[in-house]
């Protein structure tokens, strides 16, 4: 074999390896840190491995551009702290009023309706801020913020009503909280009507409790991106691509559908 036929047979080689181990190449990974909120995210179990609808709709977008997600599962401000720091590059569901230093993308996950949830038998209907002046006593999970319904966040933070209000945390702070409107120790508590009514009807509270009103403003959550990827614009432009077409194709109702979701107020 001549020295010229040596080395055109050995670049052919080269190549040919070059392009096996790009086509063996693992597909670029993408870290997801979320808490549990269902029905839009949950925790799998290996009697029921449902992820929520928005980590569906999330899933399907990133999969069908190549990439290989990695779900972790931890408390809300840990995971915020996580992509803030890049250890996770993404989480689901934030409000992107707050000021921790994450980026946004353009489309939503999702649009909530924010319900107050009530005793059966409580006549008391949230119209206005004078509506609120009839409350005894109210519950609330640590960390959450009612900026869409002015009235009822300055409520909340005003030193007057110190006294009623509850603070919960944990894992199960929901549905604790539910068991106390049940036991009549608080008048209401204010959660998106999903999650609360999916709650309420798992647990077996849905016939013992009531819509007690509705805010206007929905919550507007979204995914929340780490500015520590060097990528991120790409990916934030393909969560966009993606959420934009199945608002518009209206496979939305198929990823509700999955989780008995037919109709939102």
């Amino acid at each position: 074999m001549t020295p010229i036929i040596r080395t055109l047979t050995l670049l052919l080689l080269l190549s040919a390896l070059g392009f096996i181990n790009t086509a063996l190449a693992d597909p670029p990974r993408l870290v997801v840190c979320y808490d549990s909120y269902p029905p839009s995210a949950m925790i799998p179990t290996p009697t029921d491995p449902k992820r929520g609808f928005v980590i569906d709709m999330l899933a399907e977008i990133f999969t069908a551009q190549g990439y290989q997600l990695e779900f972790v599962t931890t408390p809300y401000a840990r995971s915020l702290k996580a992509v803030e720091e890049g250890d996770c590059h993404l989480t689901p569901l934030v409000n992107p009023s707050i000021a921790n230093v994450v980026l946004f993308p353009i489309q939503p996950s999702f649009s909530y309706k924010q319900a107050f949830f009530v005793k059966r038998d409580n006549p008391w209907r949230y119209h206005d801020a004078n509506s609120l002046k009839q409350l005894s006593a109210v519950a609330t999970v640590v960390g959450y913020e009612y900026k869409m319904e002015p009235a009822y966040d300055q409520y909340l933070q005003d030193p007057a009503n110190k006294t009623k209000i509850n603070v919960v945390t944990g894992e199960h702070a929901i549905e604790q909280i539910f068991r106390m409107i049940l036991a009549g120790r608080i008048d209401t508590f204010n959660e998106t009507f999903l999650t609360g009514s999916y709650l309420a009807k798992e647990k077996g509270f849905s016939e013992q409790l009531a819509i007690g009103g509705i805010f206007n403003q929905p919550l507007v959550l979204k995914p929340a991106f780490s500015p520590k990827l060097q990528n991120v614009q790409k990916l934030m432009a393909i969560w966009d691509a993606g959420r934009l077409k199945i608002q518009r194709t209206g496979k939305e109702k198929e990823y509700l559908a999955r989780y008995g979701i037919m109709e939102i107020p």
